[in-house]
C-alpha cells in the first residue's frame, strides 16, 4: 500500500513537472515603467530562492520598496520611504505579509525588478490582497501561482503555469535577473 501511494505520487508530481514545462511557452521579458506613465513610487520585486527547510520545492515571493518620499500602503501595511515588505503564500495561512523578510534576513536572493508608478502599485496591492490567496494547495495554488499573479496584475507580463519555483526562475529573463539582499 506503501509502496503504491509512493508511486503514485511520484507520477503525478512527474505529470504536473511536465505539463509545467512543456506550458511554459518563450521566456517572459521585463521591462521598467514607461516614461509618462507617472512618477517611480516603488520597486517590485519576484524573489525566488532553491530548496531550503522549509521549502521543500523552493519558494517565490513578492517584495516591495518604497523608493518614494512618502509612506506608501499595501493592503493593509503602511510603507514608510525606503523599507520593504514580502508578501507569500504559505501553506495553512495564505497570504502573509513579511514572513519572507523575517526568514531570508541577511540572505541574498534571485530576483527581477519592476519600477512602479503609483497605478501599478495600486494594481499589484489589489492582487496581492485578494482574497483568492486566503489558502494554499501545493500543486494548483502555491506561491508561484500568487507570485505570476501579482506580477501580471503590476506589469501585464504573463509567466503562464510554473508549478514549482525552478521552472518560474527559469522564465525570468537571465538577462534581467539579480541578486536582492534581503536586508
Amino acid at each position: 500500500m506503501k509502496k503504491r501511494l509512493l508511486k503514485g505520487v511520484s507520477m503525478l508530481l512527474s505529470l504536473v513537472i511536465l505539463f509545467s514545462v512543456f506550458g511554459a511557452g518563450l521566456p517572459a521579458t521585463v521591462a521598467s515603467a514607461d516614461e509618462g506613465d507617472g512618477e517611480t513610487v516603488a520597486v517590485l520585486y519576484l524573489c525566488v530562492c532553491g530548496i531550503r527547510l522549509p521549502y521543500i520545492f523552493g519558494h517565490t515571493w513578492m517584495v516591495v520598496e518604497n523608493v518614494s518620499g512618502e509612506p506608501l500602503t499595501v493592503g493593509s501595511k503602511t510603507l514608510e520611504p525606503g523599507a520593504m515588505l514580502s508578501a507569500g503564500l504559505h501553506s495553512g495561512v495564505g497570504m502573509e505579509f513579511d514572513r519572507e523578510m523575517r526568514e531570508f534576513r541577511g540572505q541574498s536572493v534571485t530576483a527581477i525588478a519592476r519600477e512602479m508608478t503609483a497605478d501599478e502599485l495600486e494594481r499589484a496591492a489589489k492582487e496581492i490582497v485578494n482574497s483568492r490567496w486566503d489558502h494554499y494547495n501545493l500543486f494548483v495554488h502555491n506561491c508561484t501561482h500568487f507570485c505570476s499573479a501579482v506580477w501580471k496584475a503590476a506589469t501585464g507580463v504573463n509567466f503562464g503555469v510554473s508549478v514549482i519555483p525552478a521552472i518560474l526562475k527559469s522564465k525570468m529573463p537571465a538577462s534581467q535577473r539579480i541578486s536582492l539582499r534581503i536586508p
